[in-house]
C-alpha cells in the first residue's frame, strides 16, 4: 500500500519535505512499509476458513482466539495506517508539529 492509496492520487506531485522534517518523514514511511506488510500478513490470517475440530473443543476456541485476535491487529493498524497517511499529508502540506486547534 502506497501512501497515494490511503490519501488519494491528487494527480500533482508533492511538495519536498522541508529539511528539519525528513527524519520524521523517512520513520513514517518506514512504519508504513512495515505495518502494510503486516497487514497482508494479517489479512491472509483472517480470511482463511476456520476448520472445525469436532473432538476438541480447546483446538476450535484457540483458532476462533487468533482469528479474533488477528481481526482485532488488523483494525488497529488500519488505524495507524490512516494516521500516518495523515501526519505525512501534513509534513508535504508544510503544517506538521503545528497545533491543528491553535495554530
Amino acid at each position: 500500500m502506497k501512501t497515494s492509496d490511503i490519501l488519494g492520487s491528487t494527480g500533482t506531485p508533492q511538495p519536498p519535505v522541508p529539511a528539519r522534517w525528513r527524519p520524521y518523514h523517512r520513520l513514517l514511511l518506514a512504519l508504513q512499509a512495515r505495518l502494510t506488510g503486516d497487514q497482508s500478513a494479517l489479512r491472509a490470517d483472517v480470511q482463511a476458513a476456520l476448520e472445525p475440530h469436532s473432538e476438541s473443543q480447546a483446538d476450535t476456541a484457540s483458532d476462533q482466539f487468533d482469528h479474533d485476535l488477528a481481526l482485532a491487529e488488523l483494525q488497529v493498524e488500519s488505524g495507524l495506517l490512516g494516521e500516518i497517511g495523515a501526519a505525512l499529508d501534513r509534513l508535504h502540506r508544510g503544517t506538521y508539529g503545528v497545533c491543528e486547534l491553535t495554530g
